[in-house]
């Protein structure tokens, strides 16, 4: 090298080792305080730093695809989160789980139900009840939130997977609690499908014609129940 010629090397400035965990715990805050192992290593969090904060007790697993940032009680809010995450990149809350996330109080499932994509992934899980389902559909997502079915959607399929969907009938007394002229626009009001709000009656509709006959639904071989039968007799 010729003299008065003196290489320069320019510093390479390194971000510090834990400088994702900030932007980590900032978007487990949003979920809340569950991430997912996907969300943890986009943001630059590294396998290693994730297992020396669960084995420090900083951390605590939700299953193998999630952990919260805390180890504190988990809200139910944050178990459907660790659900969805249990359930691939395209889960979603179903049935009565995602009726509970959009609000509905003074009632519990056992196992979150989540739906994925036929042909996805499964990943079992005692918490989660992960079923593939040919139902799926983007435009059935709810527009904010954990991932979830829109209500109307959510409803139609909780009675549908339901326990007890081959011998539940609403009762008569909860027909006559309704006001009159409350039910859906241009049904007539003697009638169940008055009681059905208008995007609950559409979507019962939508899944009648878009679906084969269920045993528990049809009348019979080859014959199919309007949703006012499904309902049981407006008398």
């Amino acid at each position: 090298m010729p003299r008065g010629r003196e290489s320069r090397r320019v510093p390479q400035v390194r971000p510090p080792l834990d400088a994702p965990l900030p932007r980590a715990r900032q978007l487990a805050a949003q979920q809340e305080g569950a991430i997912s192992r996907r969300q943890l290593y986009g943001l630059g969090v590294t396998r290693w730093q994730v297992r020396a904060n669960l084995r420090a007790g900083r951390w605590q697993r939700l299953g193998d695809q999630a952990v919260c940032v805390h180890t504190g009680p988990l809200t139910q809010r944050a178990r459907h989160w660790a659900a969805v995450f249990q359930g691939g990149p395209r889960a979603q809350l179903d049935g009565a789980s995602a009726l509970i996330e959009s609000g509905l109080e003074r009632f519990e499932v056992d196992r979150v139900r989540v739906s994925v994509l036929r042909g996805a992934k499964v990943r079992r899980s005692r918490q989660c009840d992960i079923r593939q389902t040919r139902r799926w559909s983007a435009a059935d997502l709810a527009p904010s939130g954990v991932p979830r079915t829109r209500p109307e959607v959510a409803a139609v399929r909780a009675g549908l997977w339901g326990p007890f969907a081959r011998r539940a009938r609403p009762r008569r007394a909860a027909r006559s609690a309704i006001p009159p002229g409350t039910g859906s626009a241009g049904a007539p009001q003697g009638s169940s499908r008055a009681l059905l709000p208008g995007p609950l009656l559409a979507e019962v509709e939508a899944r009648r014609r878009g679906r084969r006959n269920p045993p528990h639904l049809g009348g019979g071989r080859g014959r199919r129940r309007s949703p006012a039968e499904l309902l049981g007799p407006g008398r």
